[in-house]
């Protein structure tokens, strides 16, 4: 199974898991084989970042927030320092990372297993901070969430309790919003979210009997892009206009990933 996978330019790369360790290939027109990263619980997040090196973050064996970083020179994963800050993020909910308002340093937010939404960043030194809590909210279960840093503000989107899509914005503090028409009985996940104009584009994935359609969401327009059925991702009728010149970009090209989910 793939447990997440991220776009350079032309290469794509995806770590997936055997057992309980995970390794991670390569997709350039061709496969690499695979390098191993280190252990982590079967079926939970795990989520890439591309700094000036290539990191992973995901759950170690023991339920606590880990970190890697590939090493270039020596052109193998090397584990970090995250673990010792102890975050035990829930083993089902998503990760979200972001370039951190320090300049090198990444901010990290995720929902601990008793409810909250967390953080935890370091700055450009690699040192960790404790876990800060946010405001109180009404995060769902399970929940998706996805971090954006725009002109030095972090945005934070993630599924509430009534499967809207909320934002979450710093500035002298954290002020948490509803985006409208985005609540439903379908709960959403594989939120992502870009600056895009004046405001933000946001995709997710919601299911619908046996297909899983994928959504943006612009200016309080929500749009069906396309959907999943059987592994195969089509493009919608109604959306033959998107990543056409002056039309609204799909964030990330959905049908790429069936080519690279099963490596």
């Amino acid at each position: 199974m793939t447990t997440s996978w991220i776009q350079d330019g032309d290469t794509i790369y995806f770590v997936f898991q055997t057992g309980t360790t995970l390794k991670e290939r390569t997709f350039d027109g061709a496969l690499t084989l695979s390098d191993t990263l280190g252990p982590a619980i079967s079926n939970t997040p795990g989520v890439y970042f591309l700094g000036e090196k290539r990191n992973f973050y995901c759950i170690d064996e023991h339920g606590v927030l880990q970190d890697f970083q590939f090493d270039d020179e020596e052109g193998e994963w090397q584990p970090g320092e995250l673990a010792a800050v102890g975050a035990k993020p829930a083993l089902k909910s998503d990760i979200a990372v972001v370039a951190g308002p320090q300049d090198g340093g990444v901010q990290i937010f995720f929902q601990h297993v008793d409810g909250e939404i967390q953080s935890v960043q370091c700055d450009a030194t690699g040192a960790w901070c404790s876990p800060s809590i946010l405001p109180p909210v009404e995060p769902s279960a399970d929940l998706s969430i996805y971090a954006i840093n725009s002109d030095a503000v972090i945005h934070v989107f993630y599924t509430s309790q009534d499967n809207s899509i909320h934002e979450l914005v710093f500035g002298n503090e954290w002020i948490d919003s509803k985006i409208p028409h985005t609540e439903s009985a379908l709960k959403k996940h594989a939120l992502k979210a870009v600056p895009y104009e004046d405001g933000y584009l946001i995709q997710f994935n919601q299911f619908n009997d046996v297909d899983e359609e994928v959504y943006t969401v612009y200016k309080e327009e929500v749009t069906l892009v396309g959907k999943y059925h059987d592994g195969v991702f089509t493009k919608h009728r109604d959306a033959e206009g998107f990543n056409e010149e002056g039309a609204k970009p799909v964030i990330l090209n959905p049908s790429i990933i069936p080519r690279i989910k099963k490596p």
